[in-house]
């Protein structure tokens, strides 16, 4: 309703996978105008929970083994009459146009799948990227089982027809039939095609969808421009335009056909089929960034008027300082949240058990369980002490360059942090529940 007063049309609200985890879905819109109302529903959602006395965790991964939550950022392109390019038509021109447009995105994710892989990066999507809830860090193109034979057989040069399901004829003995609906999804895809659009998957909930859009155009853009090119110079050279369009396709496609996956992309078997295909896999924040360091990158942002190259320079710097303040902040605060409120609370429980043994002890009763009870328990803390230690000395050890500050801690303060929550996990597993100074996991989850 509030989203309704601020003339943002919410179509869709629904439960997600994860308990108390819910979905939000904007009608399509303007791409600028969808990104100011996404920014605008999520400081909705923070409003009004605060008013309901609720918070709204937008955080990518709160909670382990639990779902994390991201953003499908739906995506087309339109010309100026409004219709859709990647929605099939009806006679062989306009399904011609509509393959055309499609190699153009599969070229352009190709060619910038780093940069929409930097797009994504954040502190937070690192935890849910490949999480097996969420895309992985490999950038691939999804066009399903029906659209994906159309353009391996316009490849080969083949007809790949079939006139025992409904199709739109093409109408050109020279390319195949293009199904007339072609929604089925693959959600484990990072970029997937669903009917009459591509929805990039791998967003974070956190995130603003800005840049996102901004680089998917631009790649595309980068892309309908050399095939425009290309298919000038045939029509110059006296091609008829729907061959010389077939030919242009073709060509593209076979250029850049290694990004399209419409498999499991959660299976490992595809991380290595992926490598000999050449496609980068920025597994972290850090990695994906690089990208904004290269010289090559600054050329394209500039001839695209999109960035200055001195915009990118400072676009990488503050990117990289985020991560690390960002980093710096979790771990600060983990530390302060186990000093204060964790360890107290286990010292004392470690002191009523030892008290409990003893005292059973005293009375000639035999202890032996109740020993390795308490052994059990003091292991457990000595564990979270050491983790504890892990995270405390690399925090106090500091590099000179962001860059490589950034990279020390995605190895190993992140690791760290890991190693302590899993220890803290444990001793609230086995420690008396009131007297856990946070809500247990169970208490956030299931009451």
């Amino acid at each position: 309703a509030e989203a309704w007063h601020l003339g943002i049309p919410l179509k869709t609200r629904h439960n997600e996978v994860a308990p108390h985890q819910y979905e939000a879905a904007p009608i399509f819109t303007a791409g600028n105008l969808a990104a100011d109302q996404n920014q605008l529903l999520m400081q909705i959602m923070r409003t009004v929970a605060r008013r309901r006395g609720l918070s709204v965790l937008l955080h990518e991964k709160p909670f382990a083994g639990v779902n994390g939550s991201g953003k499908h950022n739906n995506w087309s392109m339109a010309d100026e009459q409004g219709t859709n390019l990647l929605e099939p038509g009806d006679s062989p021109n306009r399904n011609v146009e509509f393959l055309f447009f499609i190699t153009a995105v599969v070229a352009g994710v190709f060619k910038r799948s780093r940069l929409l892989r930097c797009a994504v990066a954040h502190a937070g999507n690192d935890h849910r990227l490949g999480a097996n809830e969420a895309p992985p860090a490999i950038i691939s193109v999804f066009l399903g089982d029906r659209l994906t034979p159309i353009l391996e057989a316009l490849r080969a040069g083949k007809s790949g027809a079939d006139a025992a399901q409904e199709v739109i004829r093409m109408g050109l003995e020279s390319l195949p039939a293009v199904k007339k609906d072609n929604t089925d999804r693959n959600r484990t895809s990072p970029f997937a095609f669903t009917g009459n659009k591509f929805e990039f998957r791998a967003v974070g909930s956190s995130q603003s969808i800005a840049v996102p859009l901004c680089y998917v155009n631009v790649a595309v853009a980068e892309a309908l421009d050399a095939m425009a090119e290309a298919l000038e110079k045939r029509v110059k050279a006296g091609e008829d335009k729907t061959p010389a369009m077939l030919a242009v396709i073709r060509e593209f496609y076979e250029q850049s056909r290694g990004v399209v996956f419409n498999g499991n992309n959660y299976d490992t078997a595809w991380h290595e089929e992926a490598a000999r295909r050449g496609l980068p896999n920025d597994r972290d924040t850090p990695s994906a960034l690089r990208v904004l360091d290269e010289p090559e990158t600054a050329a394209f942002f500039e001839r695209y008027g999109i960035f200055k190259p001195h915009e990118v320079k400072a676009r990488y710097a503050i990117l990289v300082e985020q991560y690390i303040r960002q980093l710096d902040i979790e771990a600060v605060q983990m530390l302060r949240m186990v000093k204060t409120g964790v360890l107290p609370t286990v010292f004392r429980q470690q002191k009523e058990l030892a008290d409990a043994v003893a005292a059973t002890a005293a009375q000639g009763v035999e202890v032996g369980i109740q020993k390795e009870h308490l052994a059990a328990y003091a292991k457990a803390v000595n564990a979270c002490l050491t983790a504890v230690d892990g995270v405390r000395s690399i925090l106090t050890h500091a590099h000179g360059e962001p860059p490589v500050h950034a990279r020390a801690l995605a190895d190993r303060l992140v690791p760290a942090m890991k190693s302590l929550r899993e220890a803290c996990d444990l001793l609230e597993r086995r420690t008396d529940e009131h007297a856990w100074p946070f809500p247990t996991y169970h208490q956030l989850l299931f009451q």
